[in-house]
């Protein structure tokens, strides 16, 4: 309907300009939209392909085919008898001019244009939640440049993946403006049904990449912090000197950061967990070899077979 009503609004030429860039970024023919690959439901990409301003090929903005054919549909006098009715009856006694279900369809877009009836309330909530879930992609997408360059890690993100490659064209999507209800109704459709489809899959995937994310810095701190315990156990570097310097003690443990491998999310917060828990077992080793280097030094002291500094 709000497609169908495009043919009796009178729009300007900046809301005009805007509806045509929505339906760019879900086209879904020719070339490709942004938001394409959301595949968003409730018939919002044949909206977009066969309702929407579009240009022609000298560059100039223009109503779809259909819309042009759609501004034909009556004739003057019967737009004005029409417009006298619309303002008359509800929308329901409206429709009854005609039993034909299509021609249902264009008098209540007629009816709706002519009392300027769209409901506009909840854009800007709606905007708000595609806002917040474009700070959570963006959270996404800088972990995961994170994750590849600290760790070579390699996220496979399988159906999410689609959306987080839509951050932009979703910018598009939330920054875009109207004057008018009608195109702002038509925004608003669009705001909603990518939300219906996308929120979500966003804030289940969020969660699992911020968890990721904390385990990666619980990593890098357990490193840090047994490295920096060890740098100050002499005992302890000396037991070991045969075998192992500190150099290559530290080496190995800084090895664990790097992962090197291409993994799905679930299999990613395993490795991720696993590494932080043998971190802190070779802590936990190293603790209990100090104090079983004390009690022996302490041990040998007793029997004056070393000198206790």
């Amino acid at each position: 309907m709000a497609g169908l009503a495009l043919a009796f609004y009178n729009l300007d030429g900046q809301d005009k300009s805007n509806l045509m860039e929505l339906g760019r970024l879900f086209r879904t023919k020719g070339k490709r939209g942004e938001l394409a690959e959301l595949r968003i439901g409730k018939g919002m990409p044949k909206l977009a392909d066969n309702h929407l301003p579009e240009k022609d090929r000298h560059g100039w903005i223009v109503d779809s085919k259909l819309i042009s054919r759609l501004r034909d549909f009556w004739c003057e006098e019967e737009r004005e008898i029409l417009g006298r009715l619309a303002r008359l009856l509800d929308v329901k006694d409206f429709e009854k001019l005609n039993n034909d279900p299509y021609y249902k369809r264009i008098l209540e877009a007629f009816w709706k244009v002519t009392r300027d009836d769209f409901n506009v309330d909840d854009i800007d909530s709606l905007k708000r939640r595609l806002g917040e879930v474009i700070e959570k992609l963006e959270f996404i997408r800088k972990v995961e440049s994170e994750l590849n360059k600290n760790l070579k890690l390699r996220l496979t993100l399988d159906d999410q993946e689609n959306i987080v490659k839509s951050l932009d064209g979703l910018k598009k999507l939330v920054d875009l403006s109207f004057k008018k209800k009608l195109p702002k109704f038509i925004h608003k459709l669009y705001l909603d049904a990518t939300l219906d489809k996308i929120e979500t899959p966003v804030n289940k995937l969020y969660d699992d990449i911020r968890r990721i994310n904390k385990n990666m810095e619980k990593l890098e701190e357990e490193i840090r912090n047994t490295i920096n315990y060890l740098s100050s156990r002499e005992d302890i570097l000396d037991f070991l000197s045969d075998k192992l310097s500190f150099e290559d003690i530290k080496q190995e443990l800084e090895s664990l950061k790097i992962v090197d491998n291409e993994l799905s999310i679930s299999n990613a917060d395993r490795e991720m967990d696993d590494r932080v828990k043998d971190v802190r077992t070779i802590f936990i080793k190293l603790t209990e070899l100090e104090e079983k280097l004390r009690e022996l030094k302490e041990k040998l002291s007793e029997y004056n077979l070393l000198e206790v500094k």
